[in-house]
């Protein structure tokens, strides 16, 4: 898919379809306590109203899940893929991709056999910049997102200190009355531009030998 945007915190279906329109690739359901947090029925609603979307591109956000939330979530959505922040329960992330889903892990360190590590702030989903840092070394054959903090003004310089292979927003693509259109196309727009310009970069440096 190349580089991947993620918004999360999506809590009605408008949103969804809003995040869609903007180019988002993956959609965020917290599950974990949160101002944004839905209830399993409320995931499964959602992810019911937009029948002709990918399983996988809905993402499932967790935080320390014991098993049987897990394999009840797993159970209701087969196919979702799943966030763990924290601790997940043995065996998480073979479960989630057997069915189809991406295991996508946040937390310091990165998680042994998940596809995704995502780095974030201290608070995620508070919306607070942190000092972006691309870590020293990250799993052969894993991807990093970037989150926290993230904005249309700041996701740039966050693209470019970091490097990810992909950036994840809820709280800086939001107005008064939640998830803004405009805002998510321009974060959107502008995290993509940024990936290019480093992609072209290192194009350009490949061939000029350098």
């Amino acid at each position: 898919m190349g580089f991947a945007v993620k918004i999360c915190g999506i809590t009605r279906p408008a949103e969804a379809r809003d995040a869609l329109a903007a180019g988002a690739d993956y959609l965020g359901l917290v599950l974990a306590p949160s101002r944004r947090q839905v209830s399993l029925d409320q995931a499964q609603a959602l992810v019911d109203a937009l029948p002709g979307l990918e399983r996988s591109r809905w993402v499932a956000v967790l935080r320390d899940p014991d098993a049987s939330l897990v394999d009840a979530l797993l159970g209701a959505l087969p196919g979702i893929s799943l966030q763990v922040h924290g601790r997940g329960p043995q065996g998480w992330v073979d479960a989630v991709r057997a069915g189809g889903g991406r295991a996508i892990y946040s937390g310091p360190h990165p998680h042994p056999g998940a596809e995704v590590w995502l780095i974030d702030g201290k608070v995620p989903g508070s919306g607070q910049a942190w000092d972006w840092r691309r870590p020293e070394r990250i799993p052969a054959g894993q991807s990093l997102w970037l989150a926290g903090g993230l904005r249309v003004e700041t996701v740039a310089a966050a693209v470019a200190a970091v490097r990810p292979d992909g950036v994840d927003v809820s709280t800086g693509v939001e107005g008064p009355a939640g998830k803004d259109p405009v805002l998510m196309a321009a974060f959107v727009a502008a995290a993509r531009a940024a990936a290019a310009g480093l992609a072209k970069a290192a194009r350009d440096v490949r061939e000029l030998g350098i």
